[in-house]
C-alpha cells in the first residue's frame, strides 16, 4: 500500500478515537521525576494525511553527511502533567544543575501527544536546555477546531515564557522545534502566535510569538495534508488562519527570526521542506533547509546529534 495511503488511514484512525473516546479521566497533580540520559525508543508517528496534490522536482539541497557528536549530557529532571490550558498538559523537562537555561517549546506532530518526542526533549534537554512539551490538538481539524491547534500551541508558548525561571530557564527567548504537523505549528507561532487566543491560563500579556524554529520533516502546507472532504465545511477564508503561507503574506516581517528546518528520505516532506524555506527565504527571513539521508518520518524525532544540537544552537542565540 502506498506510504500516502498508510498515513491517511493511521492519521484518520488517530482523529476518530479523539473525537469518539471517552472523557479524559482526573489526572494527578504533576510530579517530578530524575530520568538517566537514555536513547529514545524508535516511534511509529502519524503526520495528517496528504491530499492528492503533485509537488515539483525536489531540487538539490544540503545534505547532513558529517557525523555530529553530542556532549556528555546532564541529569535531566522531567514535571509531568502541568496544566497549561483548558485540560491540556505539558511536561518540562530541565537539567538537575542550577543555571539560567535556553528555553525550548517542542510541539509533536499529527495525532500524537507529548510522550512521543520525550527521548528528543531530554536529549536537548541534556545539553542545558529547558523544554516544555505540551500535548495539544493535533488531529484533524473541523469547521468547528480550525484554530484550535494554534491556540493551544500559543497557550503553551505564552506558558513557557511565563514559567520558565521556575524550571531554571531564561525568560526572553523562545525557540519552537517540531515534528511534522508540530512544525508547521512551530512556524505560525513565529509568523503569528499573538494572533491565537484560547483558553490559556496564562494571559496576553505574554507573546504567543517564539524566536526561532527547527522543523523536523515539517509538514508545513497544511492544507495539502488535510482531508479534502472538510474543506467545505468552512469558508476559504477561515482555513487560511492555519496556513504559514497565508500568515506570511499576512503578518509583518519579524525581524530576528531564524528558521532551521531538516528533512529524511520522505520526497513529499523534502518538496514541502524546500516550498517553506525559499517562502521565507523571499519575505527575508533567514531560513536553511538540509536533508538527513536515509532517516524516515519517525526517525526524524529520535535522537539525532545533528537535529539536537541545532535545536541547542538556536536555543542559544545562534
Amino acid at each position: 500500500m502506498p506510504v500516502r495511503c498508510v498515513l491517511g488511514l493511521l492519521a484518520t484512525a488517530a482523529f476518530v478515537l479523539c473525537a469518539c473516546g471517552p472523557a479524559p479521566m482526573p489526572m494527578s497533580p504533576p510530579t517530578a521525576t530524575l530520568i538517566p540520559p537514555t536513547a529514545s525508543p524508535t516511534q511509529t508517528l502519524t503526520p495528517l494525511p496528504p491530499a492528492t496534490q503533485a509537488f515539483p522536482t525536489p531540487e538539490p539541497s544540503p545534505t547532513a553527511t558529517v557525523v555530529a557528536k553530542l556532549p556528555a549530557p546532564m541529569e535531566v529532571m522531567v514535571t509531568t502533567d502541568v496544566l497549561y490550558s483548558g485540560n491540556r498538559r505539558l511536561d518540562v523537562y530541565q537539567p538537575v544543575s542550577q543555571g539560567s537555561w535556553p528555553v525550548v517549546l517542542f510541539l509533536h506532530g499529527g495525532g500524537m501527544n507529548k510522550s512521543s518526542v520525550g527521548g528528543m526533549a531530554s536529549a536537548v534537554s541534556g545539553q542545558g536546555i529547558v523544554v516544555f512539551v505540551p500535548t495539544y490538538q493535533s488531529s484533524q481539524p473541523t469547521a468547528e477546531t480550525i484554530t484550535v491547534g494554534a491556540e493551544q500551541a500559543a497557550c503553551a508558548a505564552r506558558f513557557a515564557r511565563a514559567h520558565a525561571a521556575e524550571y531554571g530557564g531564561k525568560p526572553g527567548r523562545l525557540v519552537a522545534a517540531g515534528h511534522s504537523a508540530g512544525g508547521a505549528f512551530a512556524v505560525l507561532l513565529a509568523l503569528a502566535g499573538d494572533e491565537y487566543n484560547g483558553d490559556c491560563l496564562v494571559t496576553d500579556e505574554w507573546s504567543g510569538r517564539v524566536d526561532g524554529v527547527v522543523g523536523l520533516d515539517g509538514a508545513y502546507d497544511l492544507m495539502r495534508y488535510i482531508e479534502p472532504r472538510v474543506f467545505p465545511s468552512a469558508p476559504a477564508e477561515a482555513w487560511l488562519a492555519i496556513s504559514p503561507y497565508a500568515q506570511l503574506e499576512r503578518q509583518p516581517f519579524h525581524a530576528g527570526l531564524a528558521f532551521r528546518l531538516f528533512a529524511g528520505r520522505e520526497t513529499e516532506l523534502v518538496q514541502d521542506g524546500q516550498s517553506m524555506r525559499d517562502a521565507l527565504t523571499r519575505a527575508g527571513y533567514t531560513a536553511e533547509f538540509t536533508q538527513v539521508p536515509g532517516v524516515d518520518h519517525g526517525g526524524m524525532v529520535i535522537r539525532r546529534a545533528q537535529t539536537v544540537l541545532v535545536i541547542v544552537e538556536l536555543a542559544r542565540g545562534g
